[in-house]
């Protein structure tokens, strides 16, 4: 069931009960939903949802503190995660996606999100960075062709049979 709504001299054509949003209806895509946003080493990495008829899709951001003009990167329409990079670590970002038919017909903007590209830190080293010494005396011996070993621990300090050398 489809009907005419006149909304500021505008008409607005609503289809009901057939499963279809009243954005489709107007020719526009659905807003896709961010599912993953993550500040990495300069860089924010995004996952979103697909939306039905999207030849591809674009990531917008800008700089919360609105210190720098926004810029935004298409994506192809089968690719719902991208990386944009080249950003500053510590800085706050919003990141918002869009798609668009190919017809020049974009959708509606998702939600925007706050992001921070943080550098990434190496672990920190333990506080001994070599094994511990290991006290053990060994005595050499034949095995027919085969020369073997037999250590114990030791009583303090490195030992070794004479004979295995």
């Amino acid at each position: 069931m489809a009907r005419q709504l006149l909304i500021g001299g505008v008409v607005v054509l609503m289809v009901l009960g057939m499963g279809i949003s009243p954005v489709a209806a107007q020719g526009r895509l659905d807003p896709p939903v961010i599912t993953h946003a993550e500040g990495r080493d300069a860089s924010i990495y995004l996952m979103w949802s697909a939306v039905q008829g999207a030849a591809r899709y674009h990531v917008g951001l800008d700089l919360v503190d609105g210190s720098a003009a926004g810029r935004h990167e298409a994506v192809p329409g089968g690719r719902t995660s991208h990386t944009v990079t080249g950003l500053q670590n510590g800085k706050e970002y919003w990141v918002w996606v869009w798609g668009d038919r190919g017809d020049g017909v974009e959708g509606v903007p998702s939600d925007a999100v706050r992001v921070t590209p943080m550098a990434s830190t190496a672990p920190t080293s333990p506080g001994r960075t070599a094994p511990p010494a290991v006290d053990l005396t060994c005595h050499g011996y034949d095995e027919g062709a085969t020369r073997a070993y037999n250590c114990i621990p030791g009583s303090g300090k490195m030992k070794r049979d004479p004979a295995a050398i």
